[in-house]
């Protein structure tokens, strides 16, 4: 379990929409490039097979820390 501060959340979240991205703008990445995280001496690796579901939950996160469930009705 990893306890991540709002921030720190968000930012990791921009992190996995660059590295997606940089994924569809061309070649240079292989399709075993791995996702690396640096979180101050830690790195989350997230292998991209497992991407998807990393970048599912890590939005999910975000919504719920803005609330978007409560602002259209999900709750």
């Amino acid at each position: 379990m990893v306890v991540l501060h709002k921030q720190t959340l968000f930012q990791i979240m921009e992190e996995c929409y660059r590295w997606e991205e940089s994924g569809k703008a061309g070649p240079e990445r292989t399709s075993s490039s791995p996702l690396i995280i640096m979180l101050g001496v830690v790195s989350l690796i997230v292998p991209e097979d497992d991407f998807r579901m990393f970048s599912k939950a890590v939005n999910d996160a975000v919504s719920e820390e803005l609330g978007l469930p409560a602002l259209i009705g999900q709750v």
